[in-house]
């Protein structure tokens, strides 16, 4: 967890360079969030469907929170 969370501490830091445990345990947690995120989704989609497309919110907000950090490591 440390590796990851030291990614979003040096959040827009383009110098130097990122170790390969550092990249991959934060693809490895970005994946995982994101299947939870979309599962989320797709389990209150299918409980009510009147919701359309809101419940997959949370899912594009951490798309976009991680759009940065993914460049900078």
């Amino acid at each position: 967890m440390d590796w990851y969370l030291m990614v979003w501490r040096r959040y827009a830091e383009f110098y130097g360079r990122s170790r390969r445990m550092e990249f991959w345990m934060f693809e490895l947690f970005n994946i995982l969030a994101i299947f939870v995120l979309a599962a989320l989704g797709g389990v209150g989609l299918a409980i009510s469907e009147d919701y359309g497309g809101v419940l997959f919110i949370p899912l594009g907000i951490y798309f976009l929170a991680i759009i940065i950090p993914g460049l900078a490591v």
